[in-house]
């Protein structure tokens, strides 16, 4: 430490000692003492590598919304809400967005398959907003609901995007995003089998935690959508996608209330690269 004016510390106030080791020890003295420390070596250079996203095509977000039930009291008021604004912010960055709202079970399944084979862009992303069940156990699968009562596993959903399903999927990052509760009621759903290599490049995030709800305002849309929203307006330019659902996270934690508690969590499925959105010019 090099002392320049008197506003600076002085050596004196250091008054250490080396120790064989390189450790220091505190000793009294008047006289200014050198002191020198080991030196960390340099770092590696980042080796995490980036998904090439800066093509002219950042690719198509699709986004199911399911609103209106069978049942009129499953409603998810201020849905829509989070539609448009997810419309607006996936536009604003670059993504052709493709909404498909209230889907029956085999609509959905026949919507998947039509996307997983249309994938020509950067990125591939999915985004599912709806109820949602899960036994609330460790390792347990969590349903979503379909406009016409029927549940979806959103390992079925991720399935679809199965890099052995279709050669344009291979290496491309796969992004899933589920808005929905994940409250303990029991689901039935199967393993799902193959070759786990092919379902790398995926990252799967959701709104809460298993067996705790995802909440929703009726007029201002839902504390996770919302604060995504947010999120990829004010930084998808400076991070990547993990980092960004890691900033949602805590802005939701900071947002808990005694009413209100939410954690949010995403799952790296080999997704072994950063992410950038890379918003284009407007």
């Amino acid at each position: 430490m090099s002392v320049k004016n008197s506003q600076d510390a002085t050596a004196s106030q250091f008054p250490f000692f080396r120790r064989p080791g390189g450790c220091f020890s505190l000793m009294q003295s008047d006289n200014p003492r050198e002191i020198k420390t080991n030196i960390t070596p340099n770092y590696k250079k980042n080796q995490v590598e980036c998904y090439p996203t800066q093509s002219t095509n950042r690719g198509t977000a699709l986004v199911i919304n399911n609103i209106q039930f069978h049942n009129p009291r499953y409603f998810r008021s201020g849905a829509k809400k989070d539609e448009d604004d997810l419309n607006r912010v996936l536009t604003k960055i670059g993504f052709k967005v493709k909404i498909y709202r209230d889907q029956k079970s085999n609509d959905l399944i026949k919507t998947l398959k039509k996307y997983s084979k249309a994938i020509l862009g950067d990125i591939c992303m999915v985004i599912v907003m709806s109820h949602g069940t899960n036994d609330g156990l460790p390792g347990g699968y969590t349903e979503v609901l379909c406009s016409d009562g029927k549940k979806i596993s959103t390992d079925t959903v991720v399935d679809h995007f199965d890099e052995s399903r279709n050669e344009c999927l291979k290496g491309k990052p796969k992004i899933f995003i589920f808005q929905c509760c994940r409250s303990n009621t029991q689901v039935d759903a199967a393993l799902i089998k193959g070759n786990p290599t092919s379902k790398s490049n995926t990252l799967i995030a959701y709104s809460t935690i298993p067996g705790f709800s995802s909440h929703r305002d009726p007029k201002n849309g839902s504390r996770y959508i919302q604060t995504l929203c947010e999120v990829l307006d004010k930084y998808a330019h400076a991070y990547h996608m993990e980092d960004l659902l890691k900033i949602v996270g805590s802005e939701l934690i900071e947002m808990n209330d005694d009413s209100h508690k939410q954690v949010s969590c995403y799952e790296n499925r080999g997704f072994c690269k950063k992410c950038y959105l890379n918003p284009m010019k407007n």
